[in-house]
């Protein structure tokens, strides 16, 4: 695909040698990555934020959501009725915007070790793993 041209190409992200950027074209957009030598389709998407291998992006699924690949499998880190976008990965935090219904942006973040930390601008923080972020968010009213 280097080789030939990319197409269209938009939005990179550059990390250490490695790119993480979106191609499109009729009407779909997938996130790509390239780590040096190959080039590897991660799904359909947009935003992609690259840290070390590892992609946070944009996610339609009626209303933007949240996901992350961690290099080979692909985690919902958001799944509710409103916006989530603006996500951007360092390490092992993301942090994104949504707005709940009723409330102004909120900036929310987690953490997505396996008994990784999560949190908003409104809303209480504790411990947990990773998987039980949604569950827990939504009996919170957070998200």
């Amino acid at each position: 695909e280097w080789s030939r041209g990319l197409g269209d190409v938009y939005k990179r992200q550059l990390y250490a040698g490695t790119i993480a950027y979106e191609y499109g074209g009729g009407g779909s957009t997938v996130i790509k990555y390239w780590d040096g030598a190959t080039v590897q389709e991660i799904g359909p998407g947009f935003n992609a934020s690259l840290h070390d291998g590892k992609i946070a992006y944009e996610y339609w699924d009626g209303d933007w959501e949240i996901r992350y690949w961690d290099g080979v499998t692909i985690h919902e880190i958001t799944d509710n009725d409103y916006n989530d976008t603006q996500c951007s990965l360092h390490g092992s935090i993301i942090v994104w915007v949504g707005r709940p219904p009723g409330s102004t942006d909120q900036i929310f973040w987690c953490d997505v070790t396996e008994e990784g930390k999560y949190g908003s601008t409104g809303a209480e923080t504790e411990y947990l793993s990773i998987f039980k972020f949604q569950t827990y968010l939504s009996r919170k009213n957070v998200l």
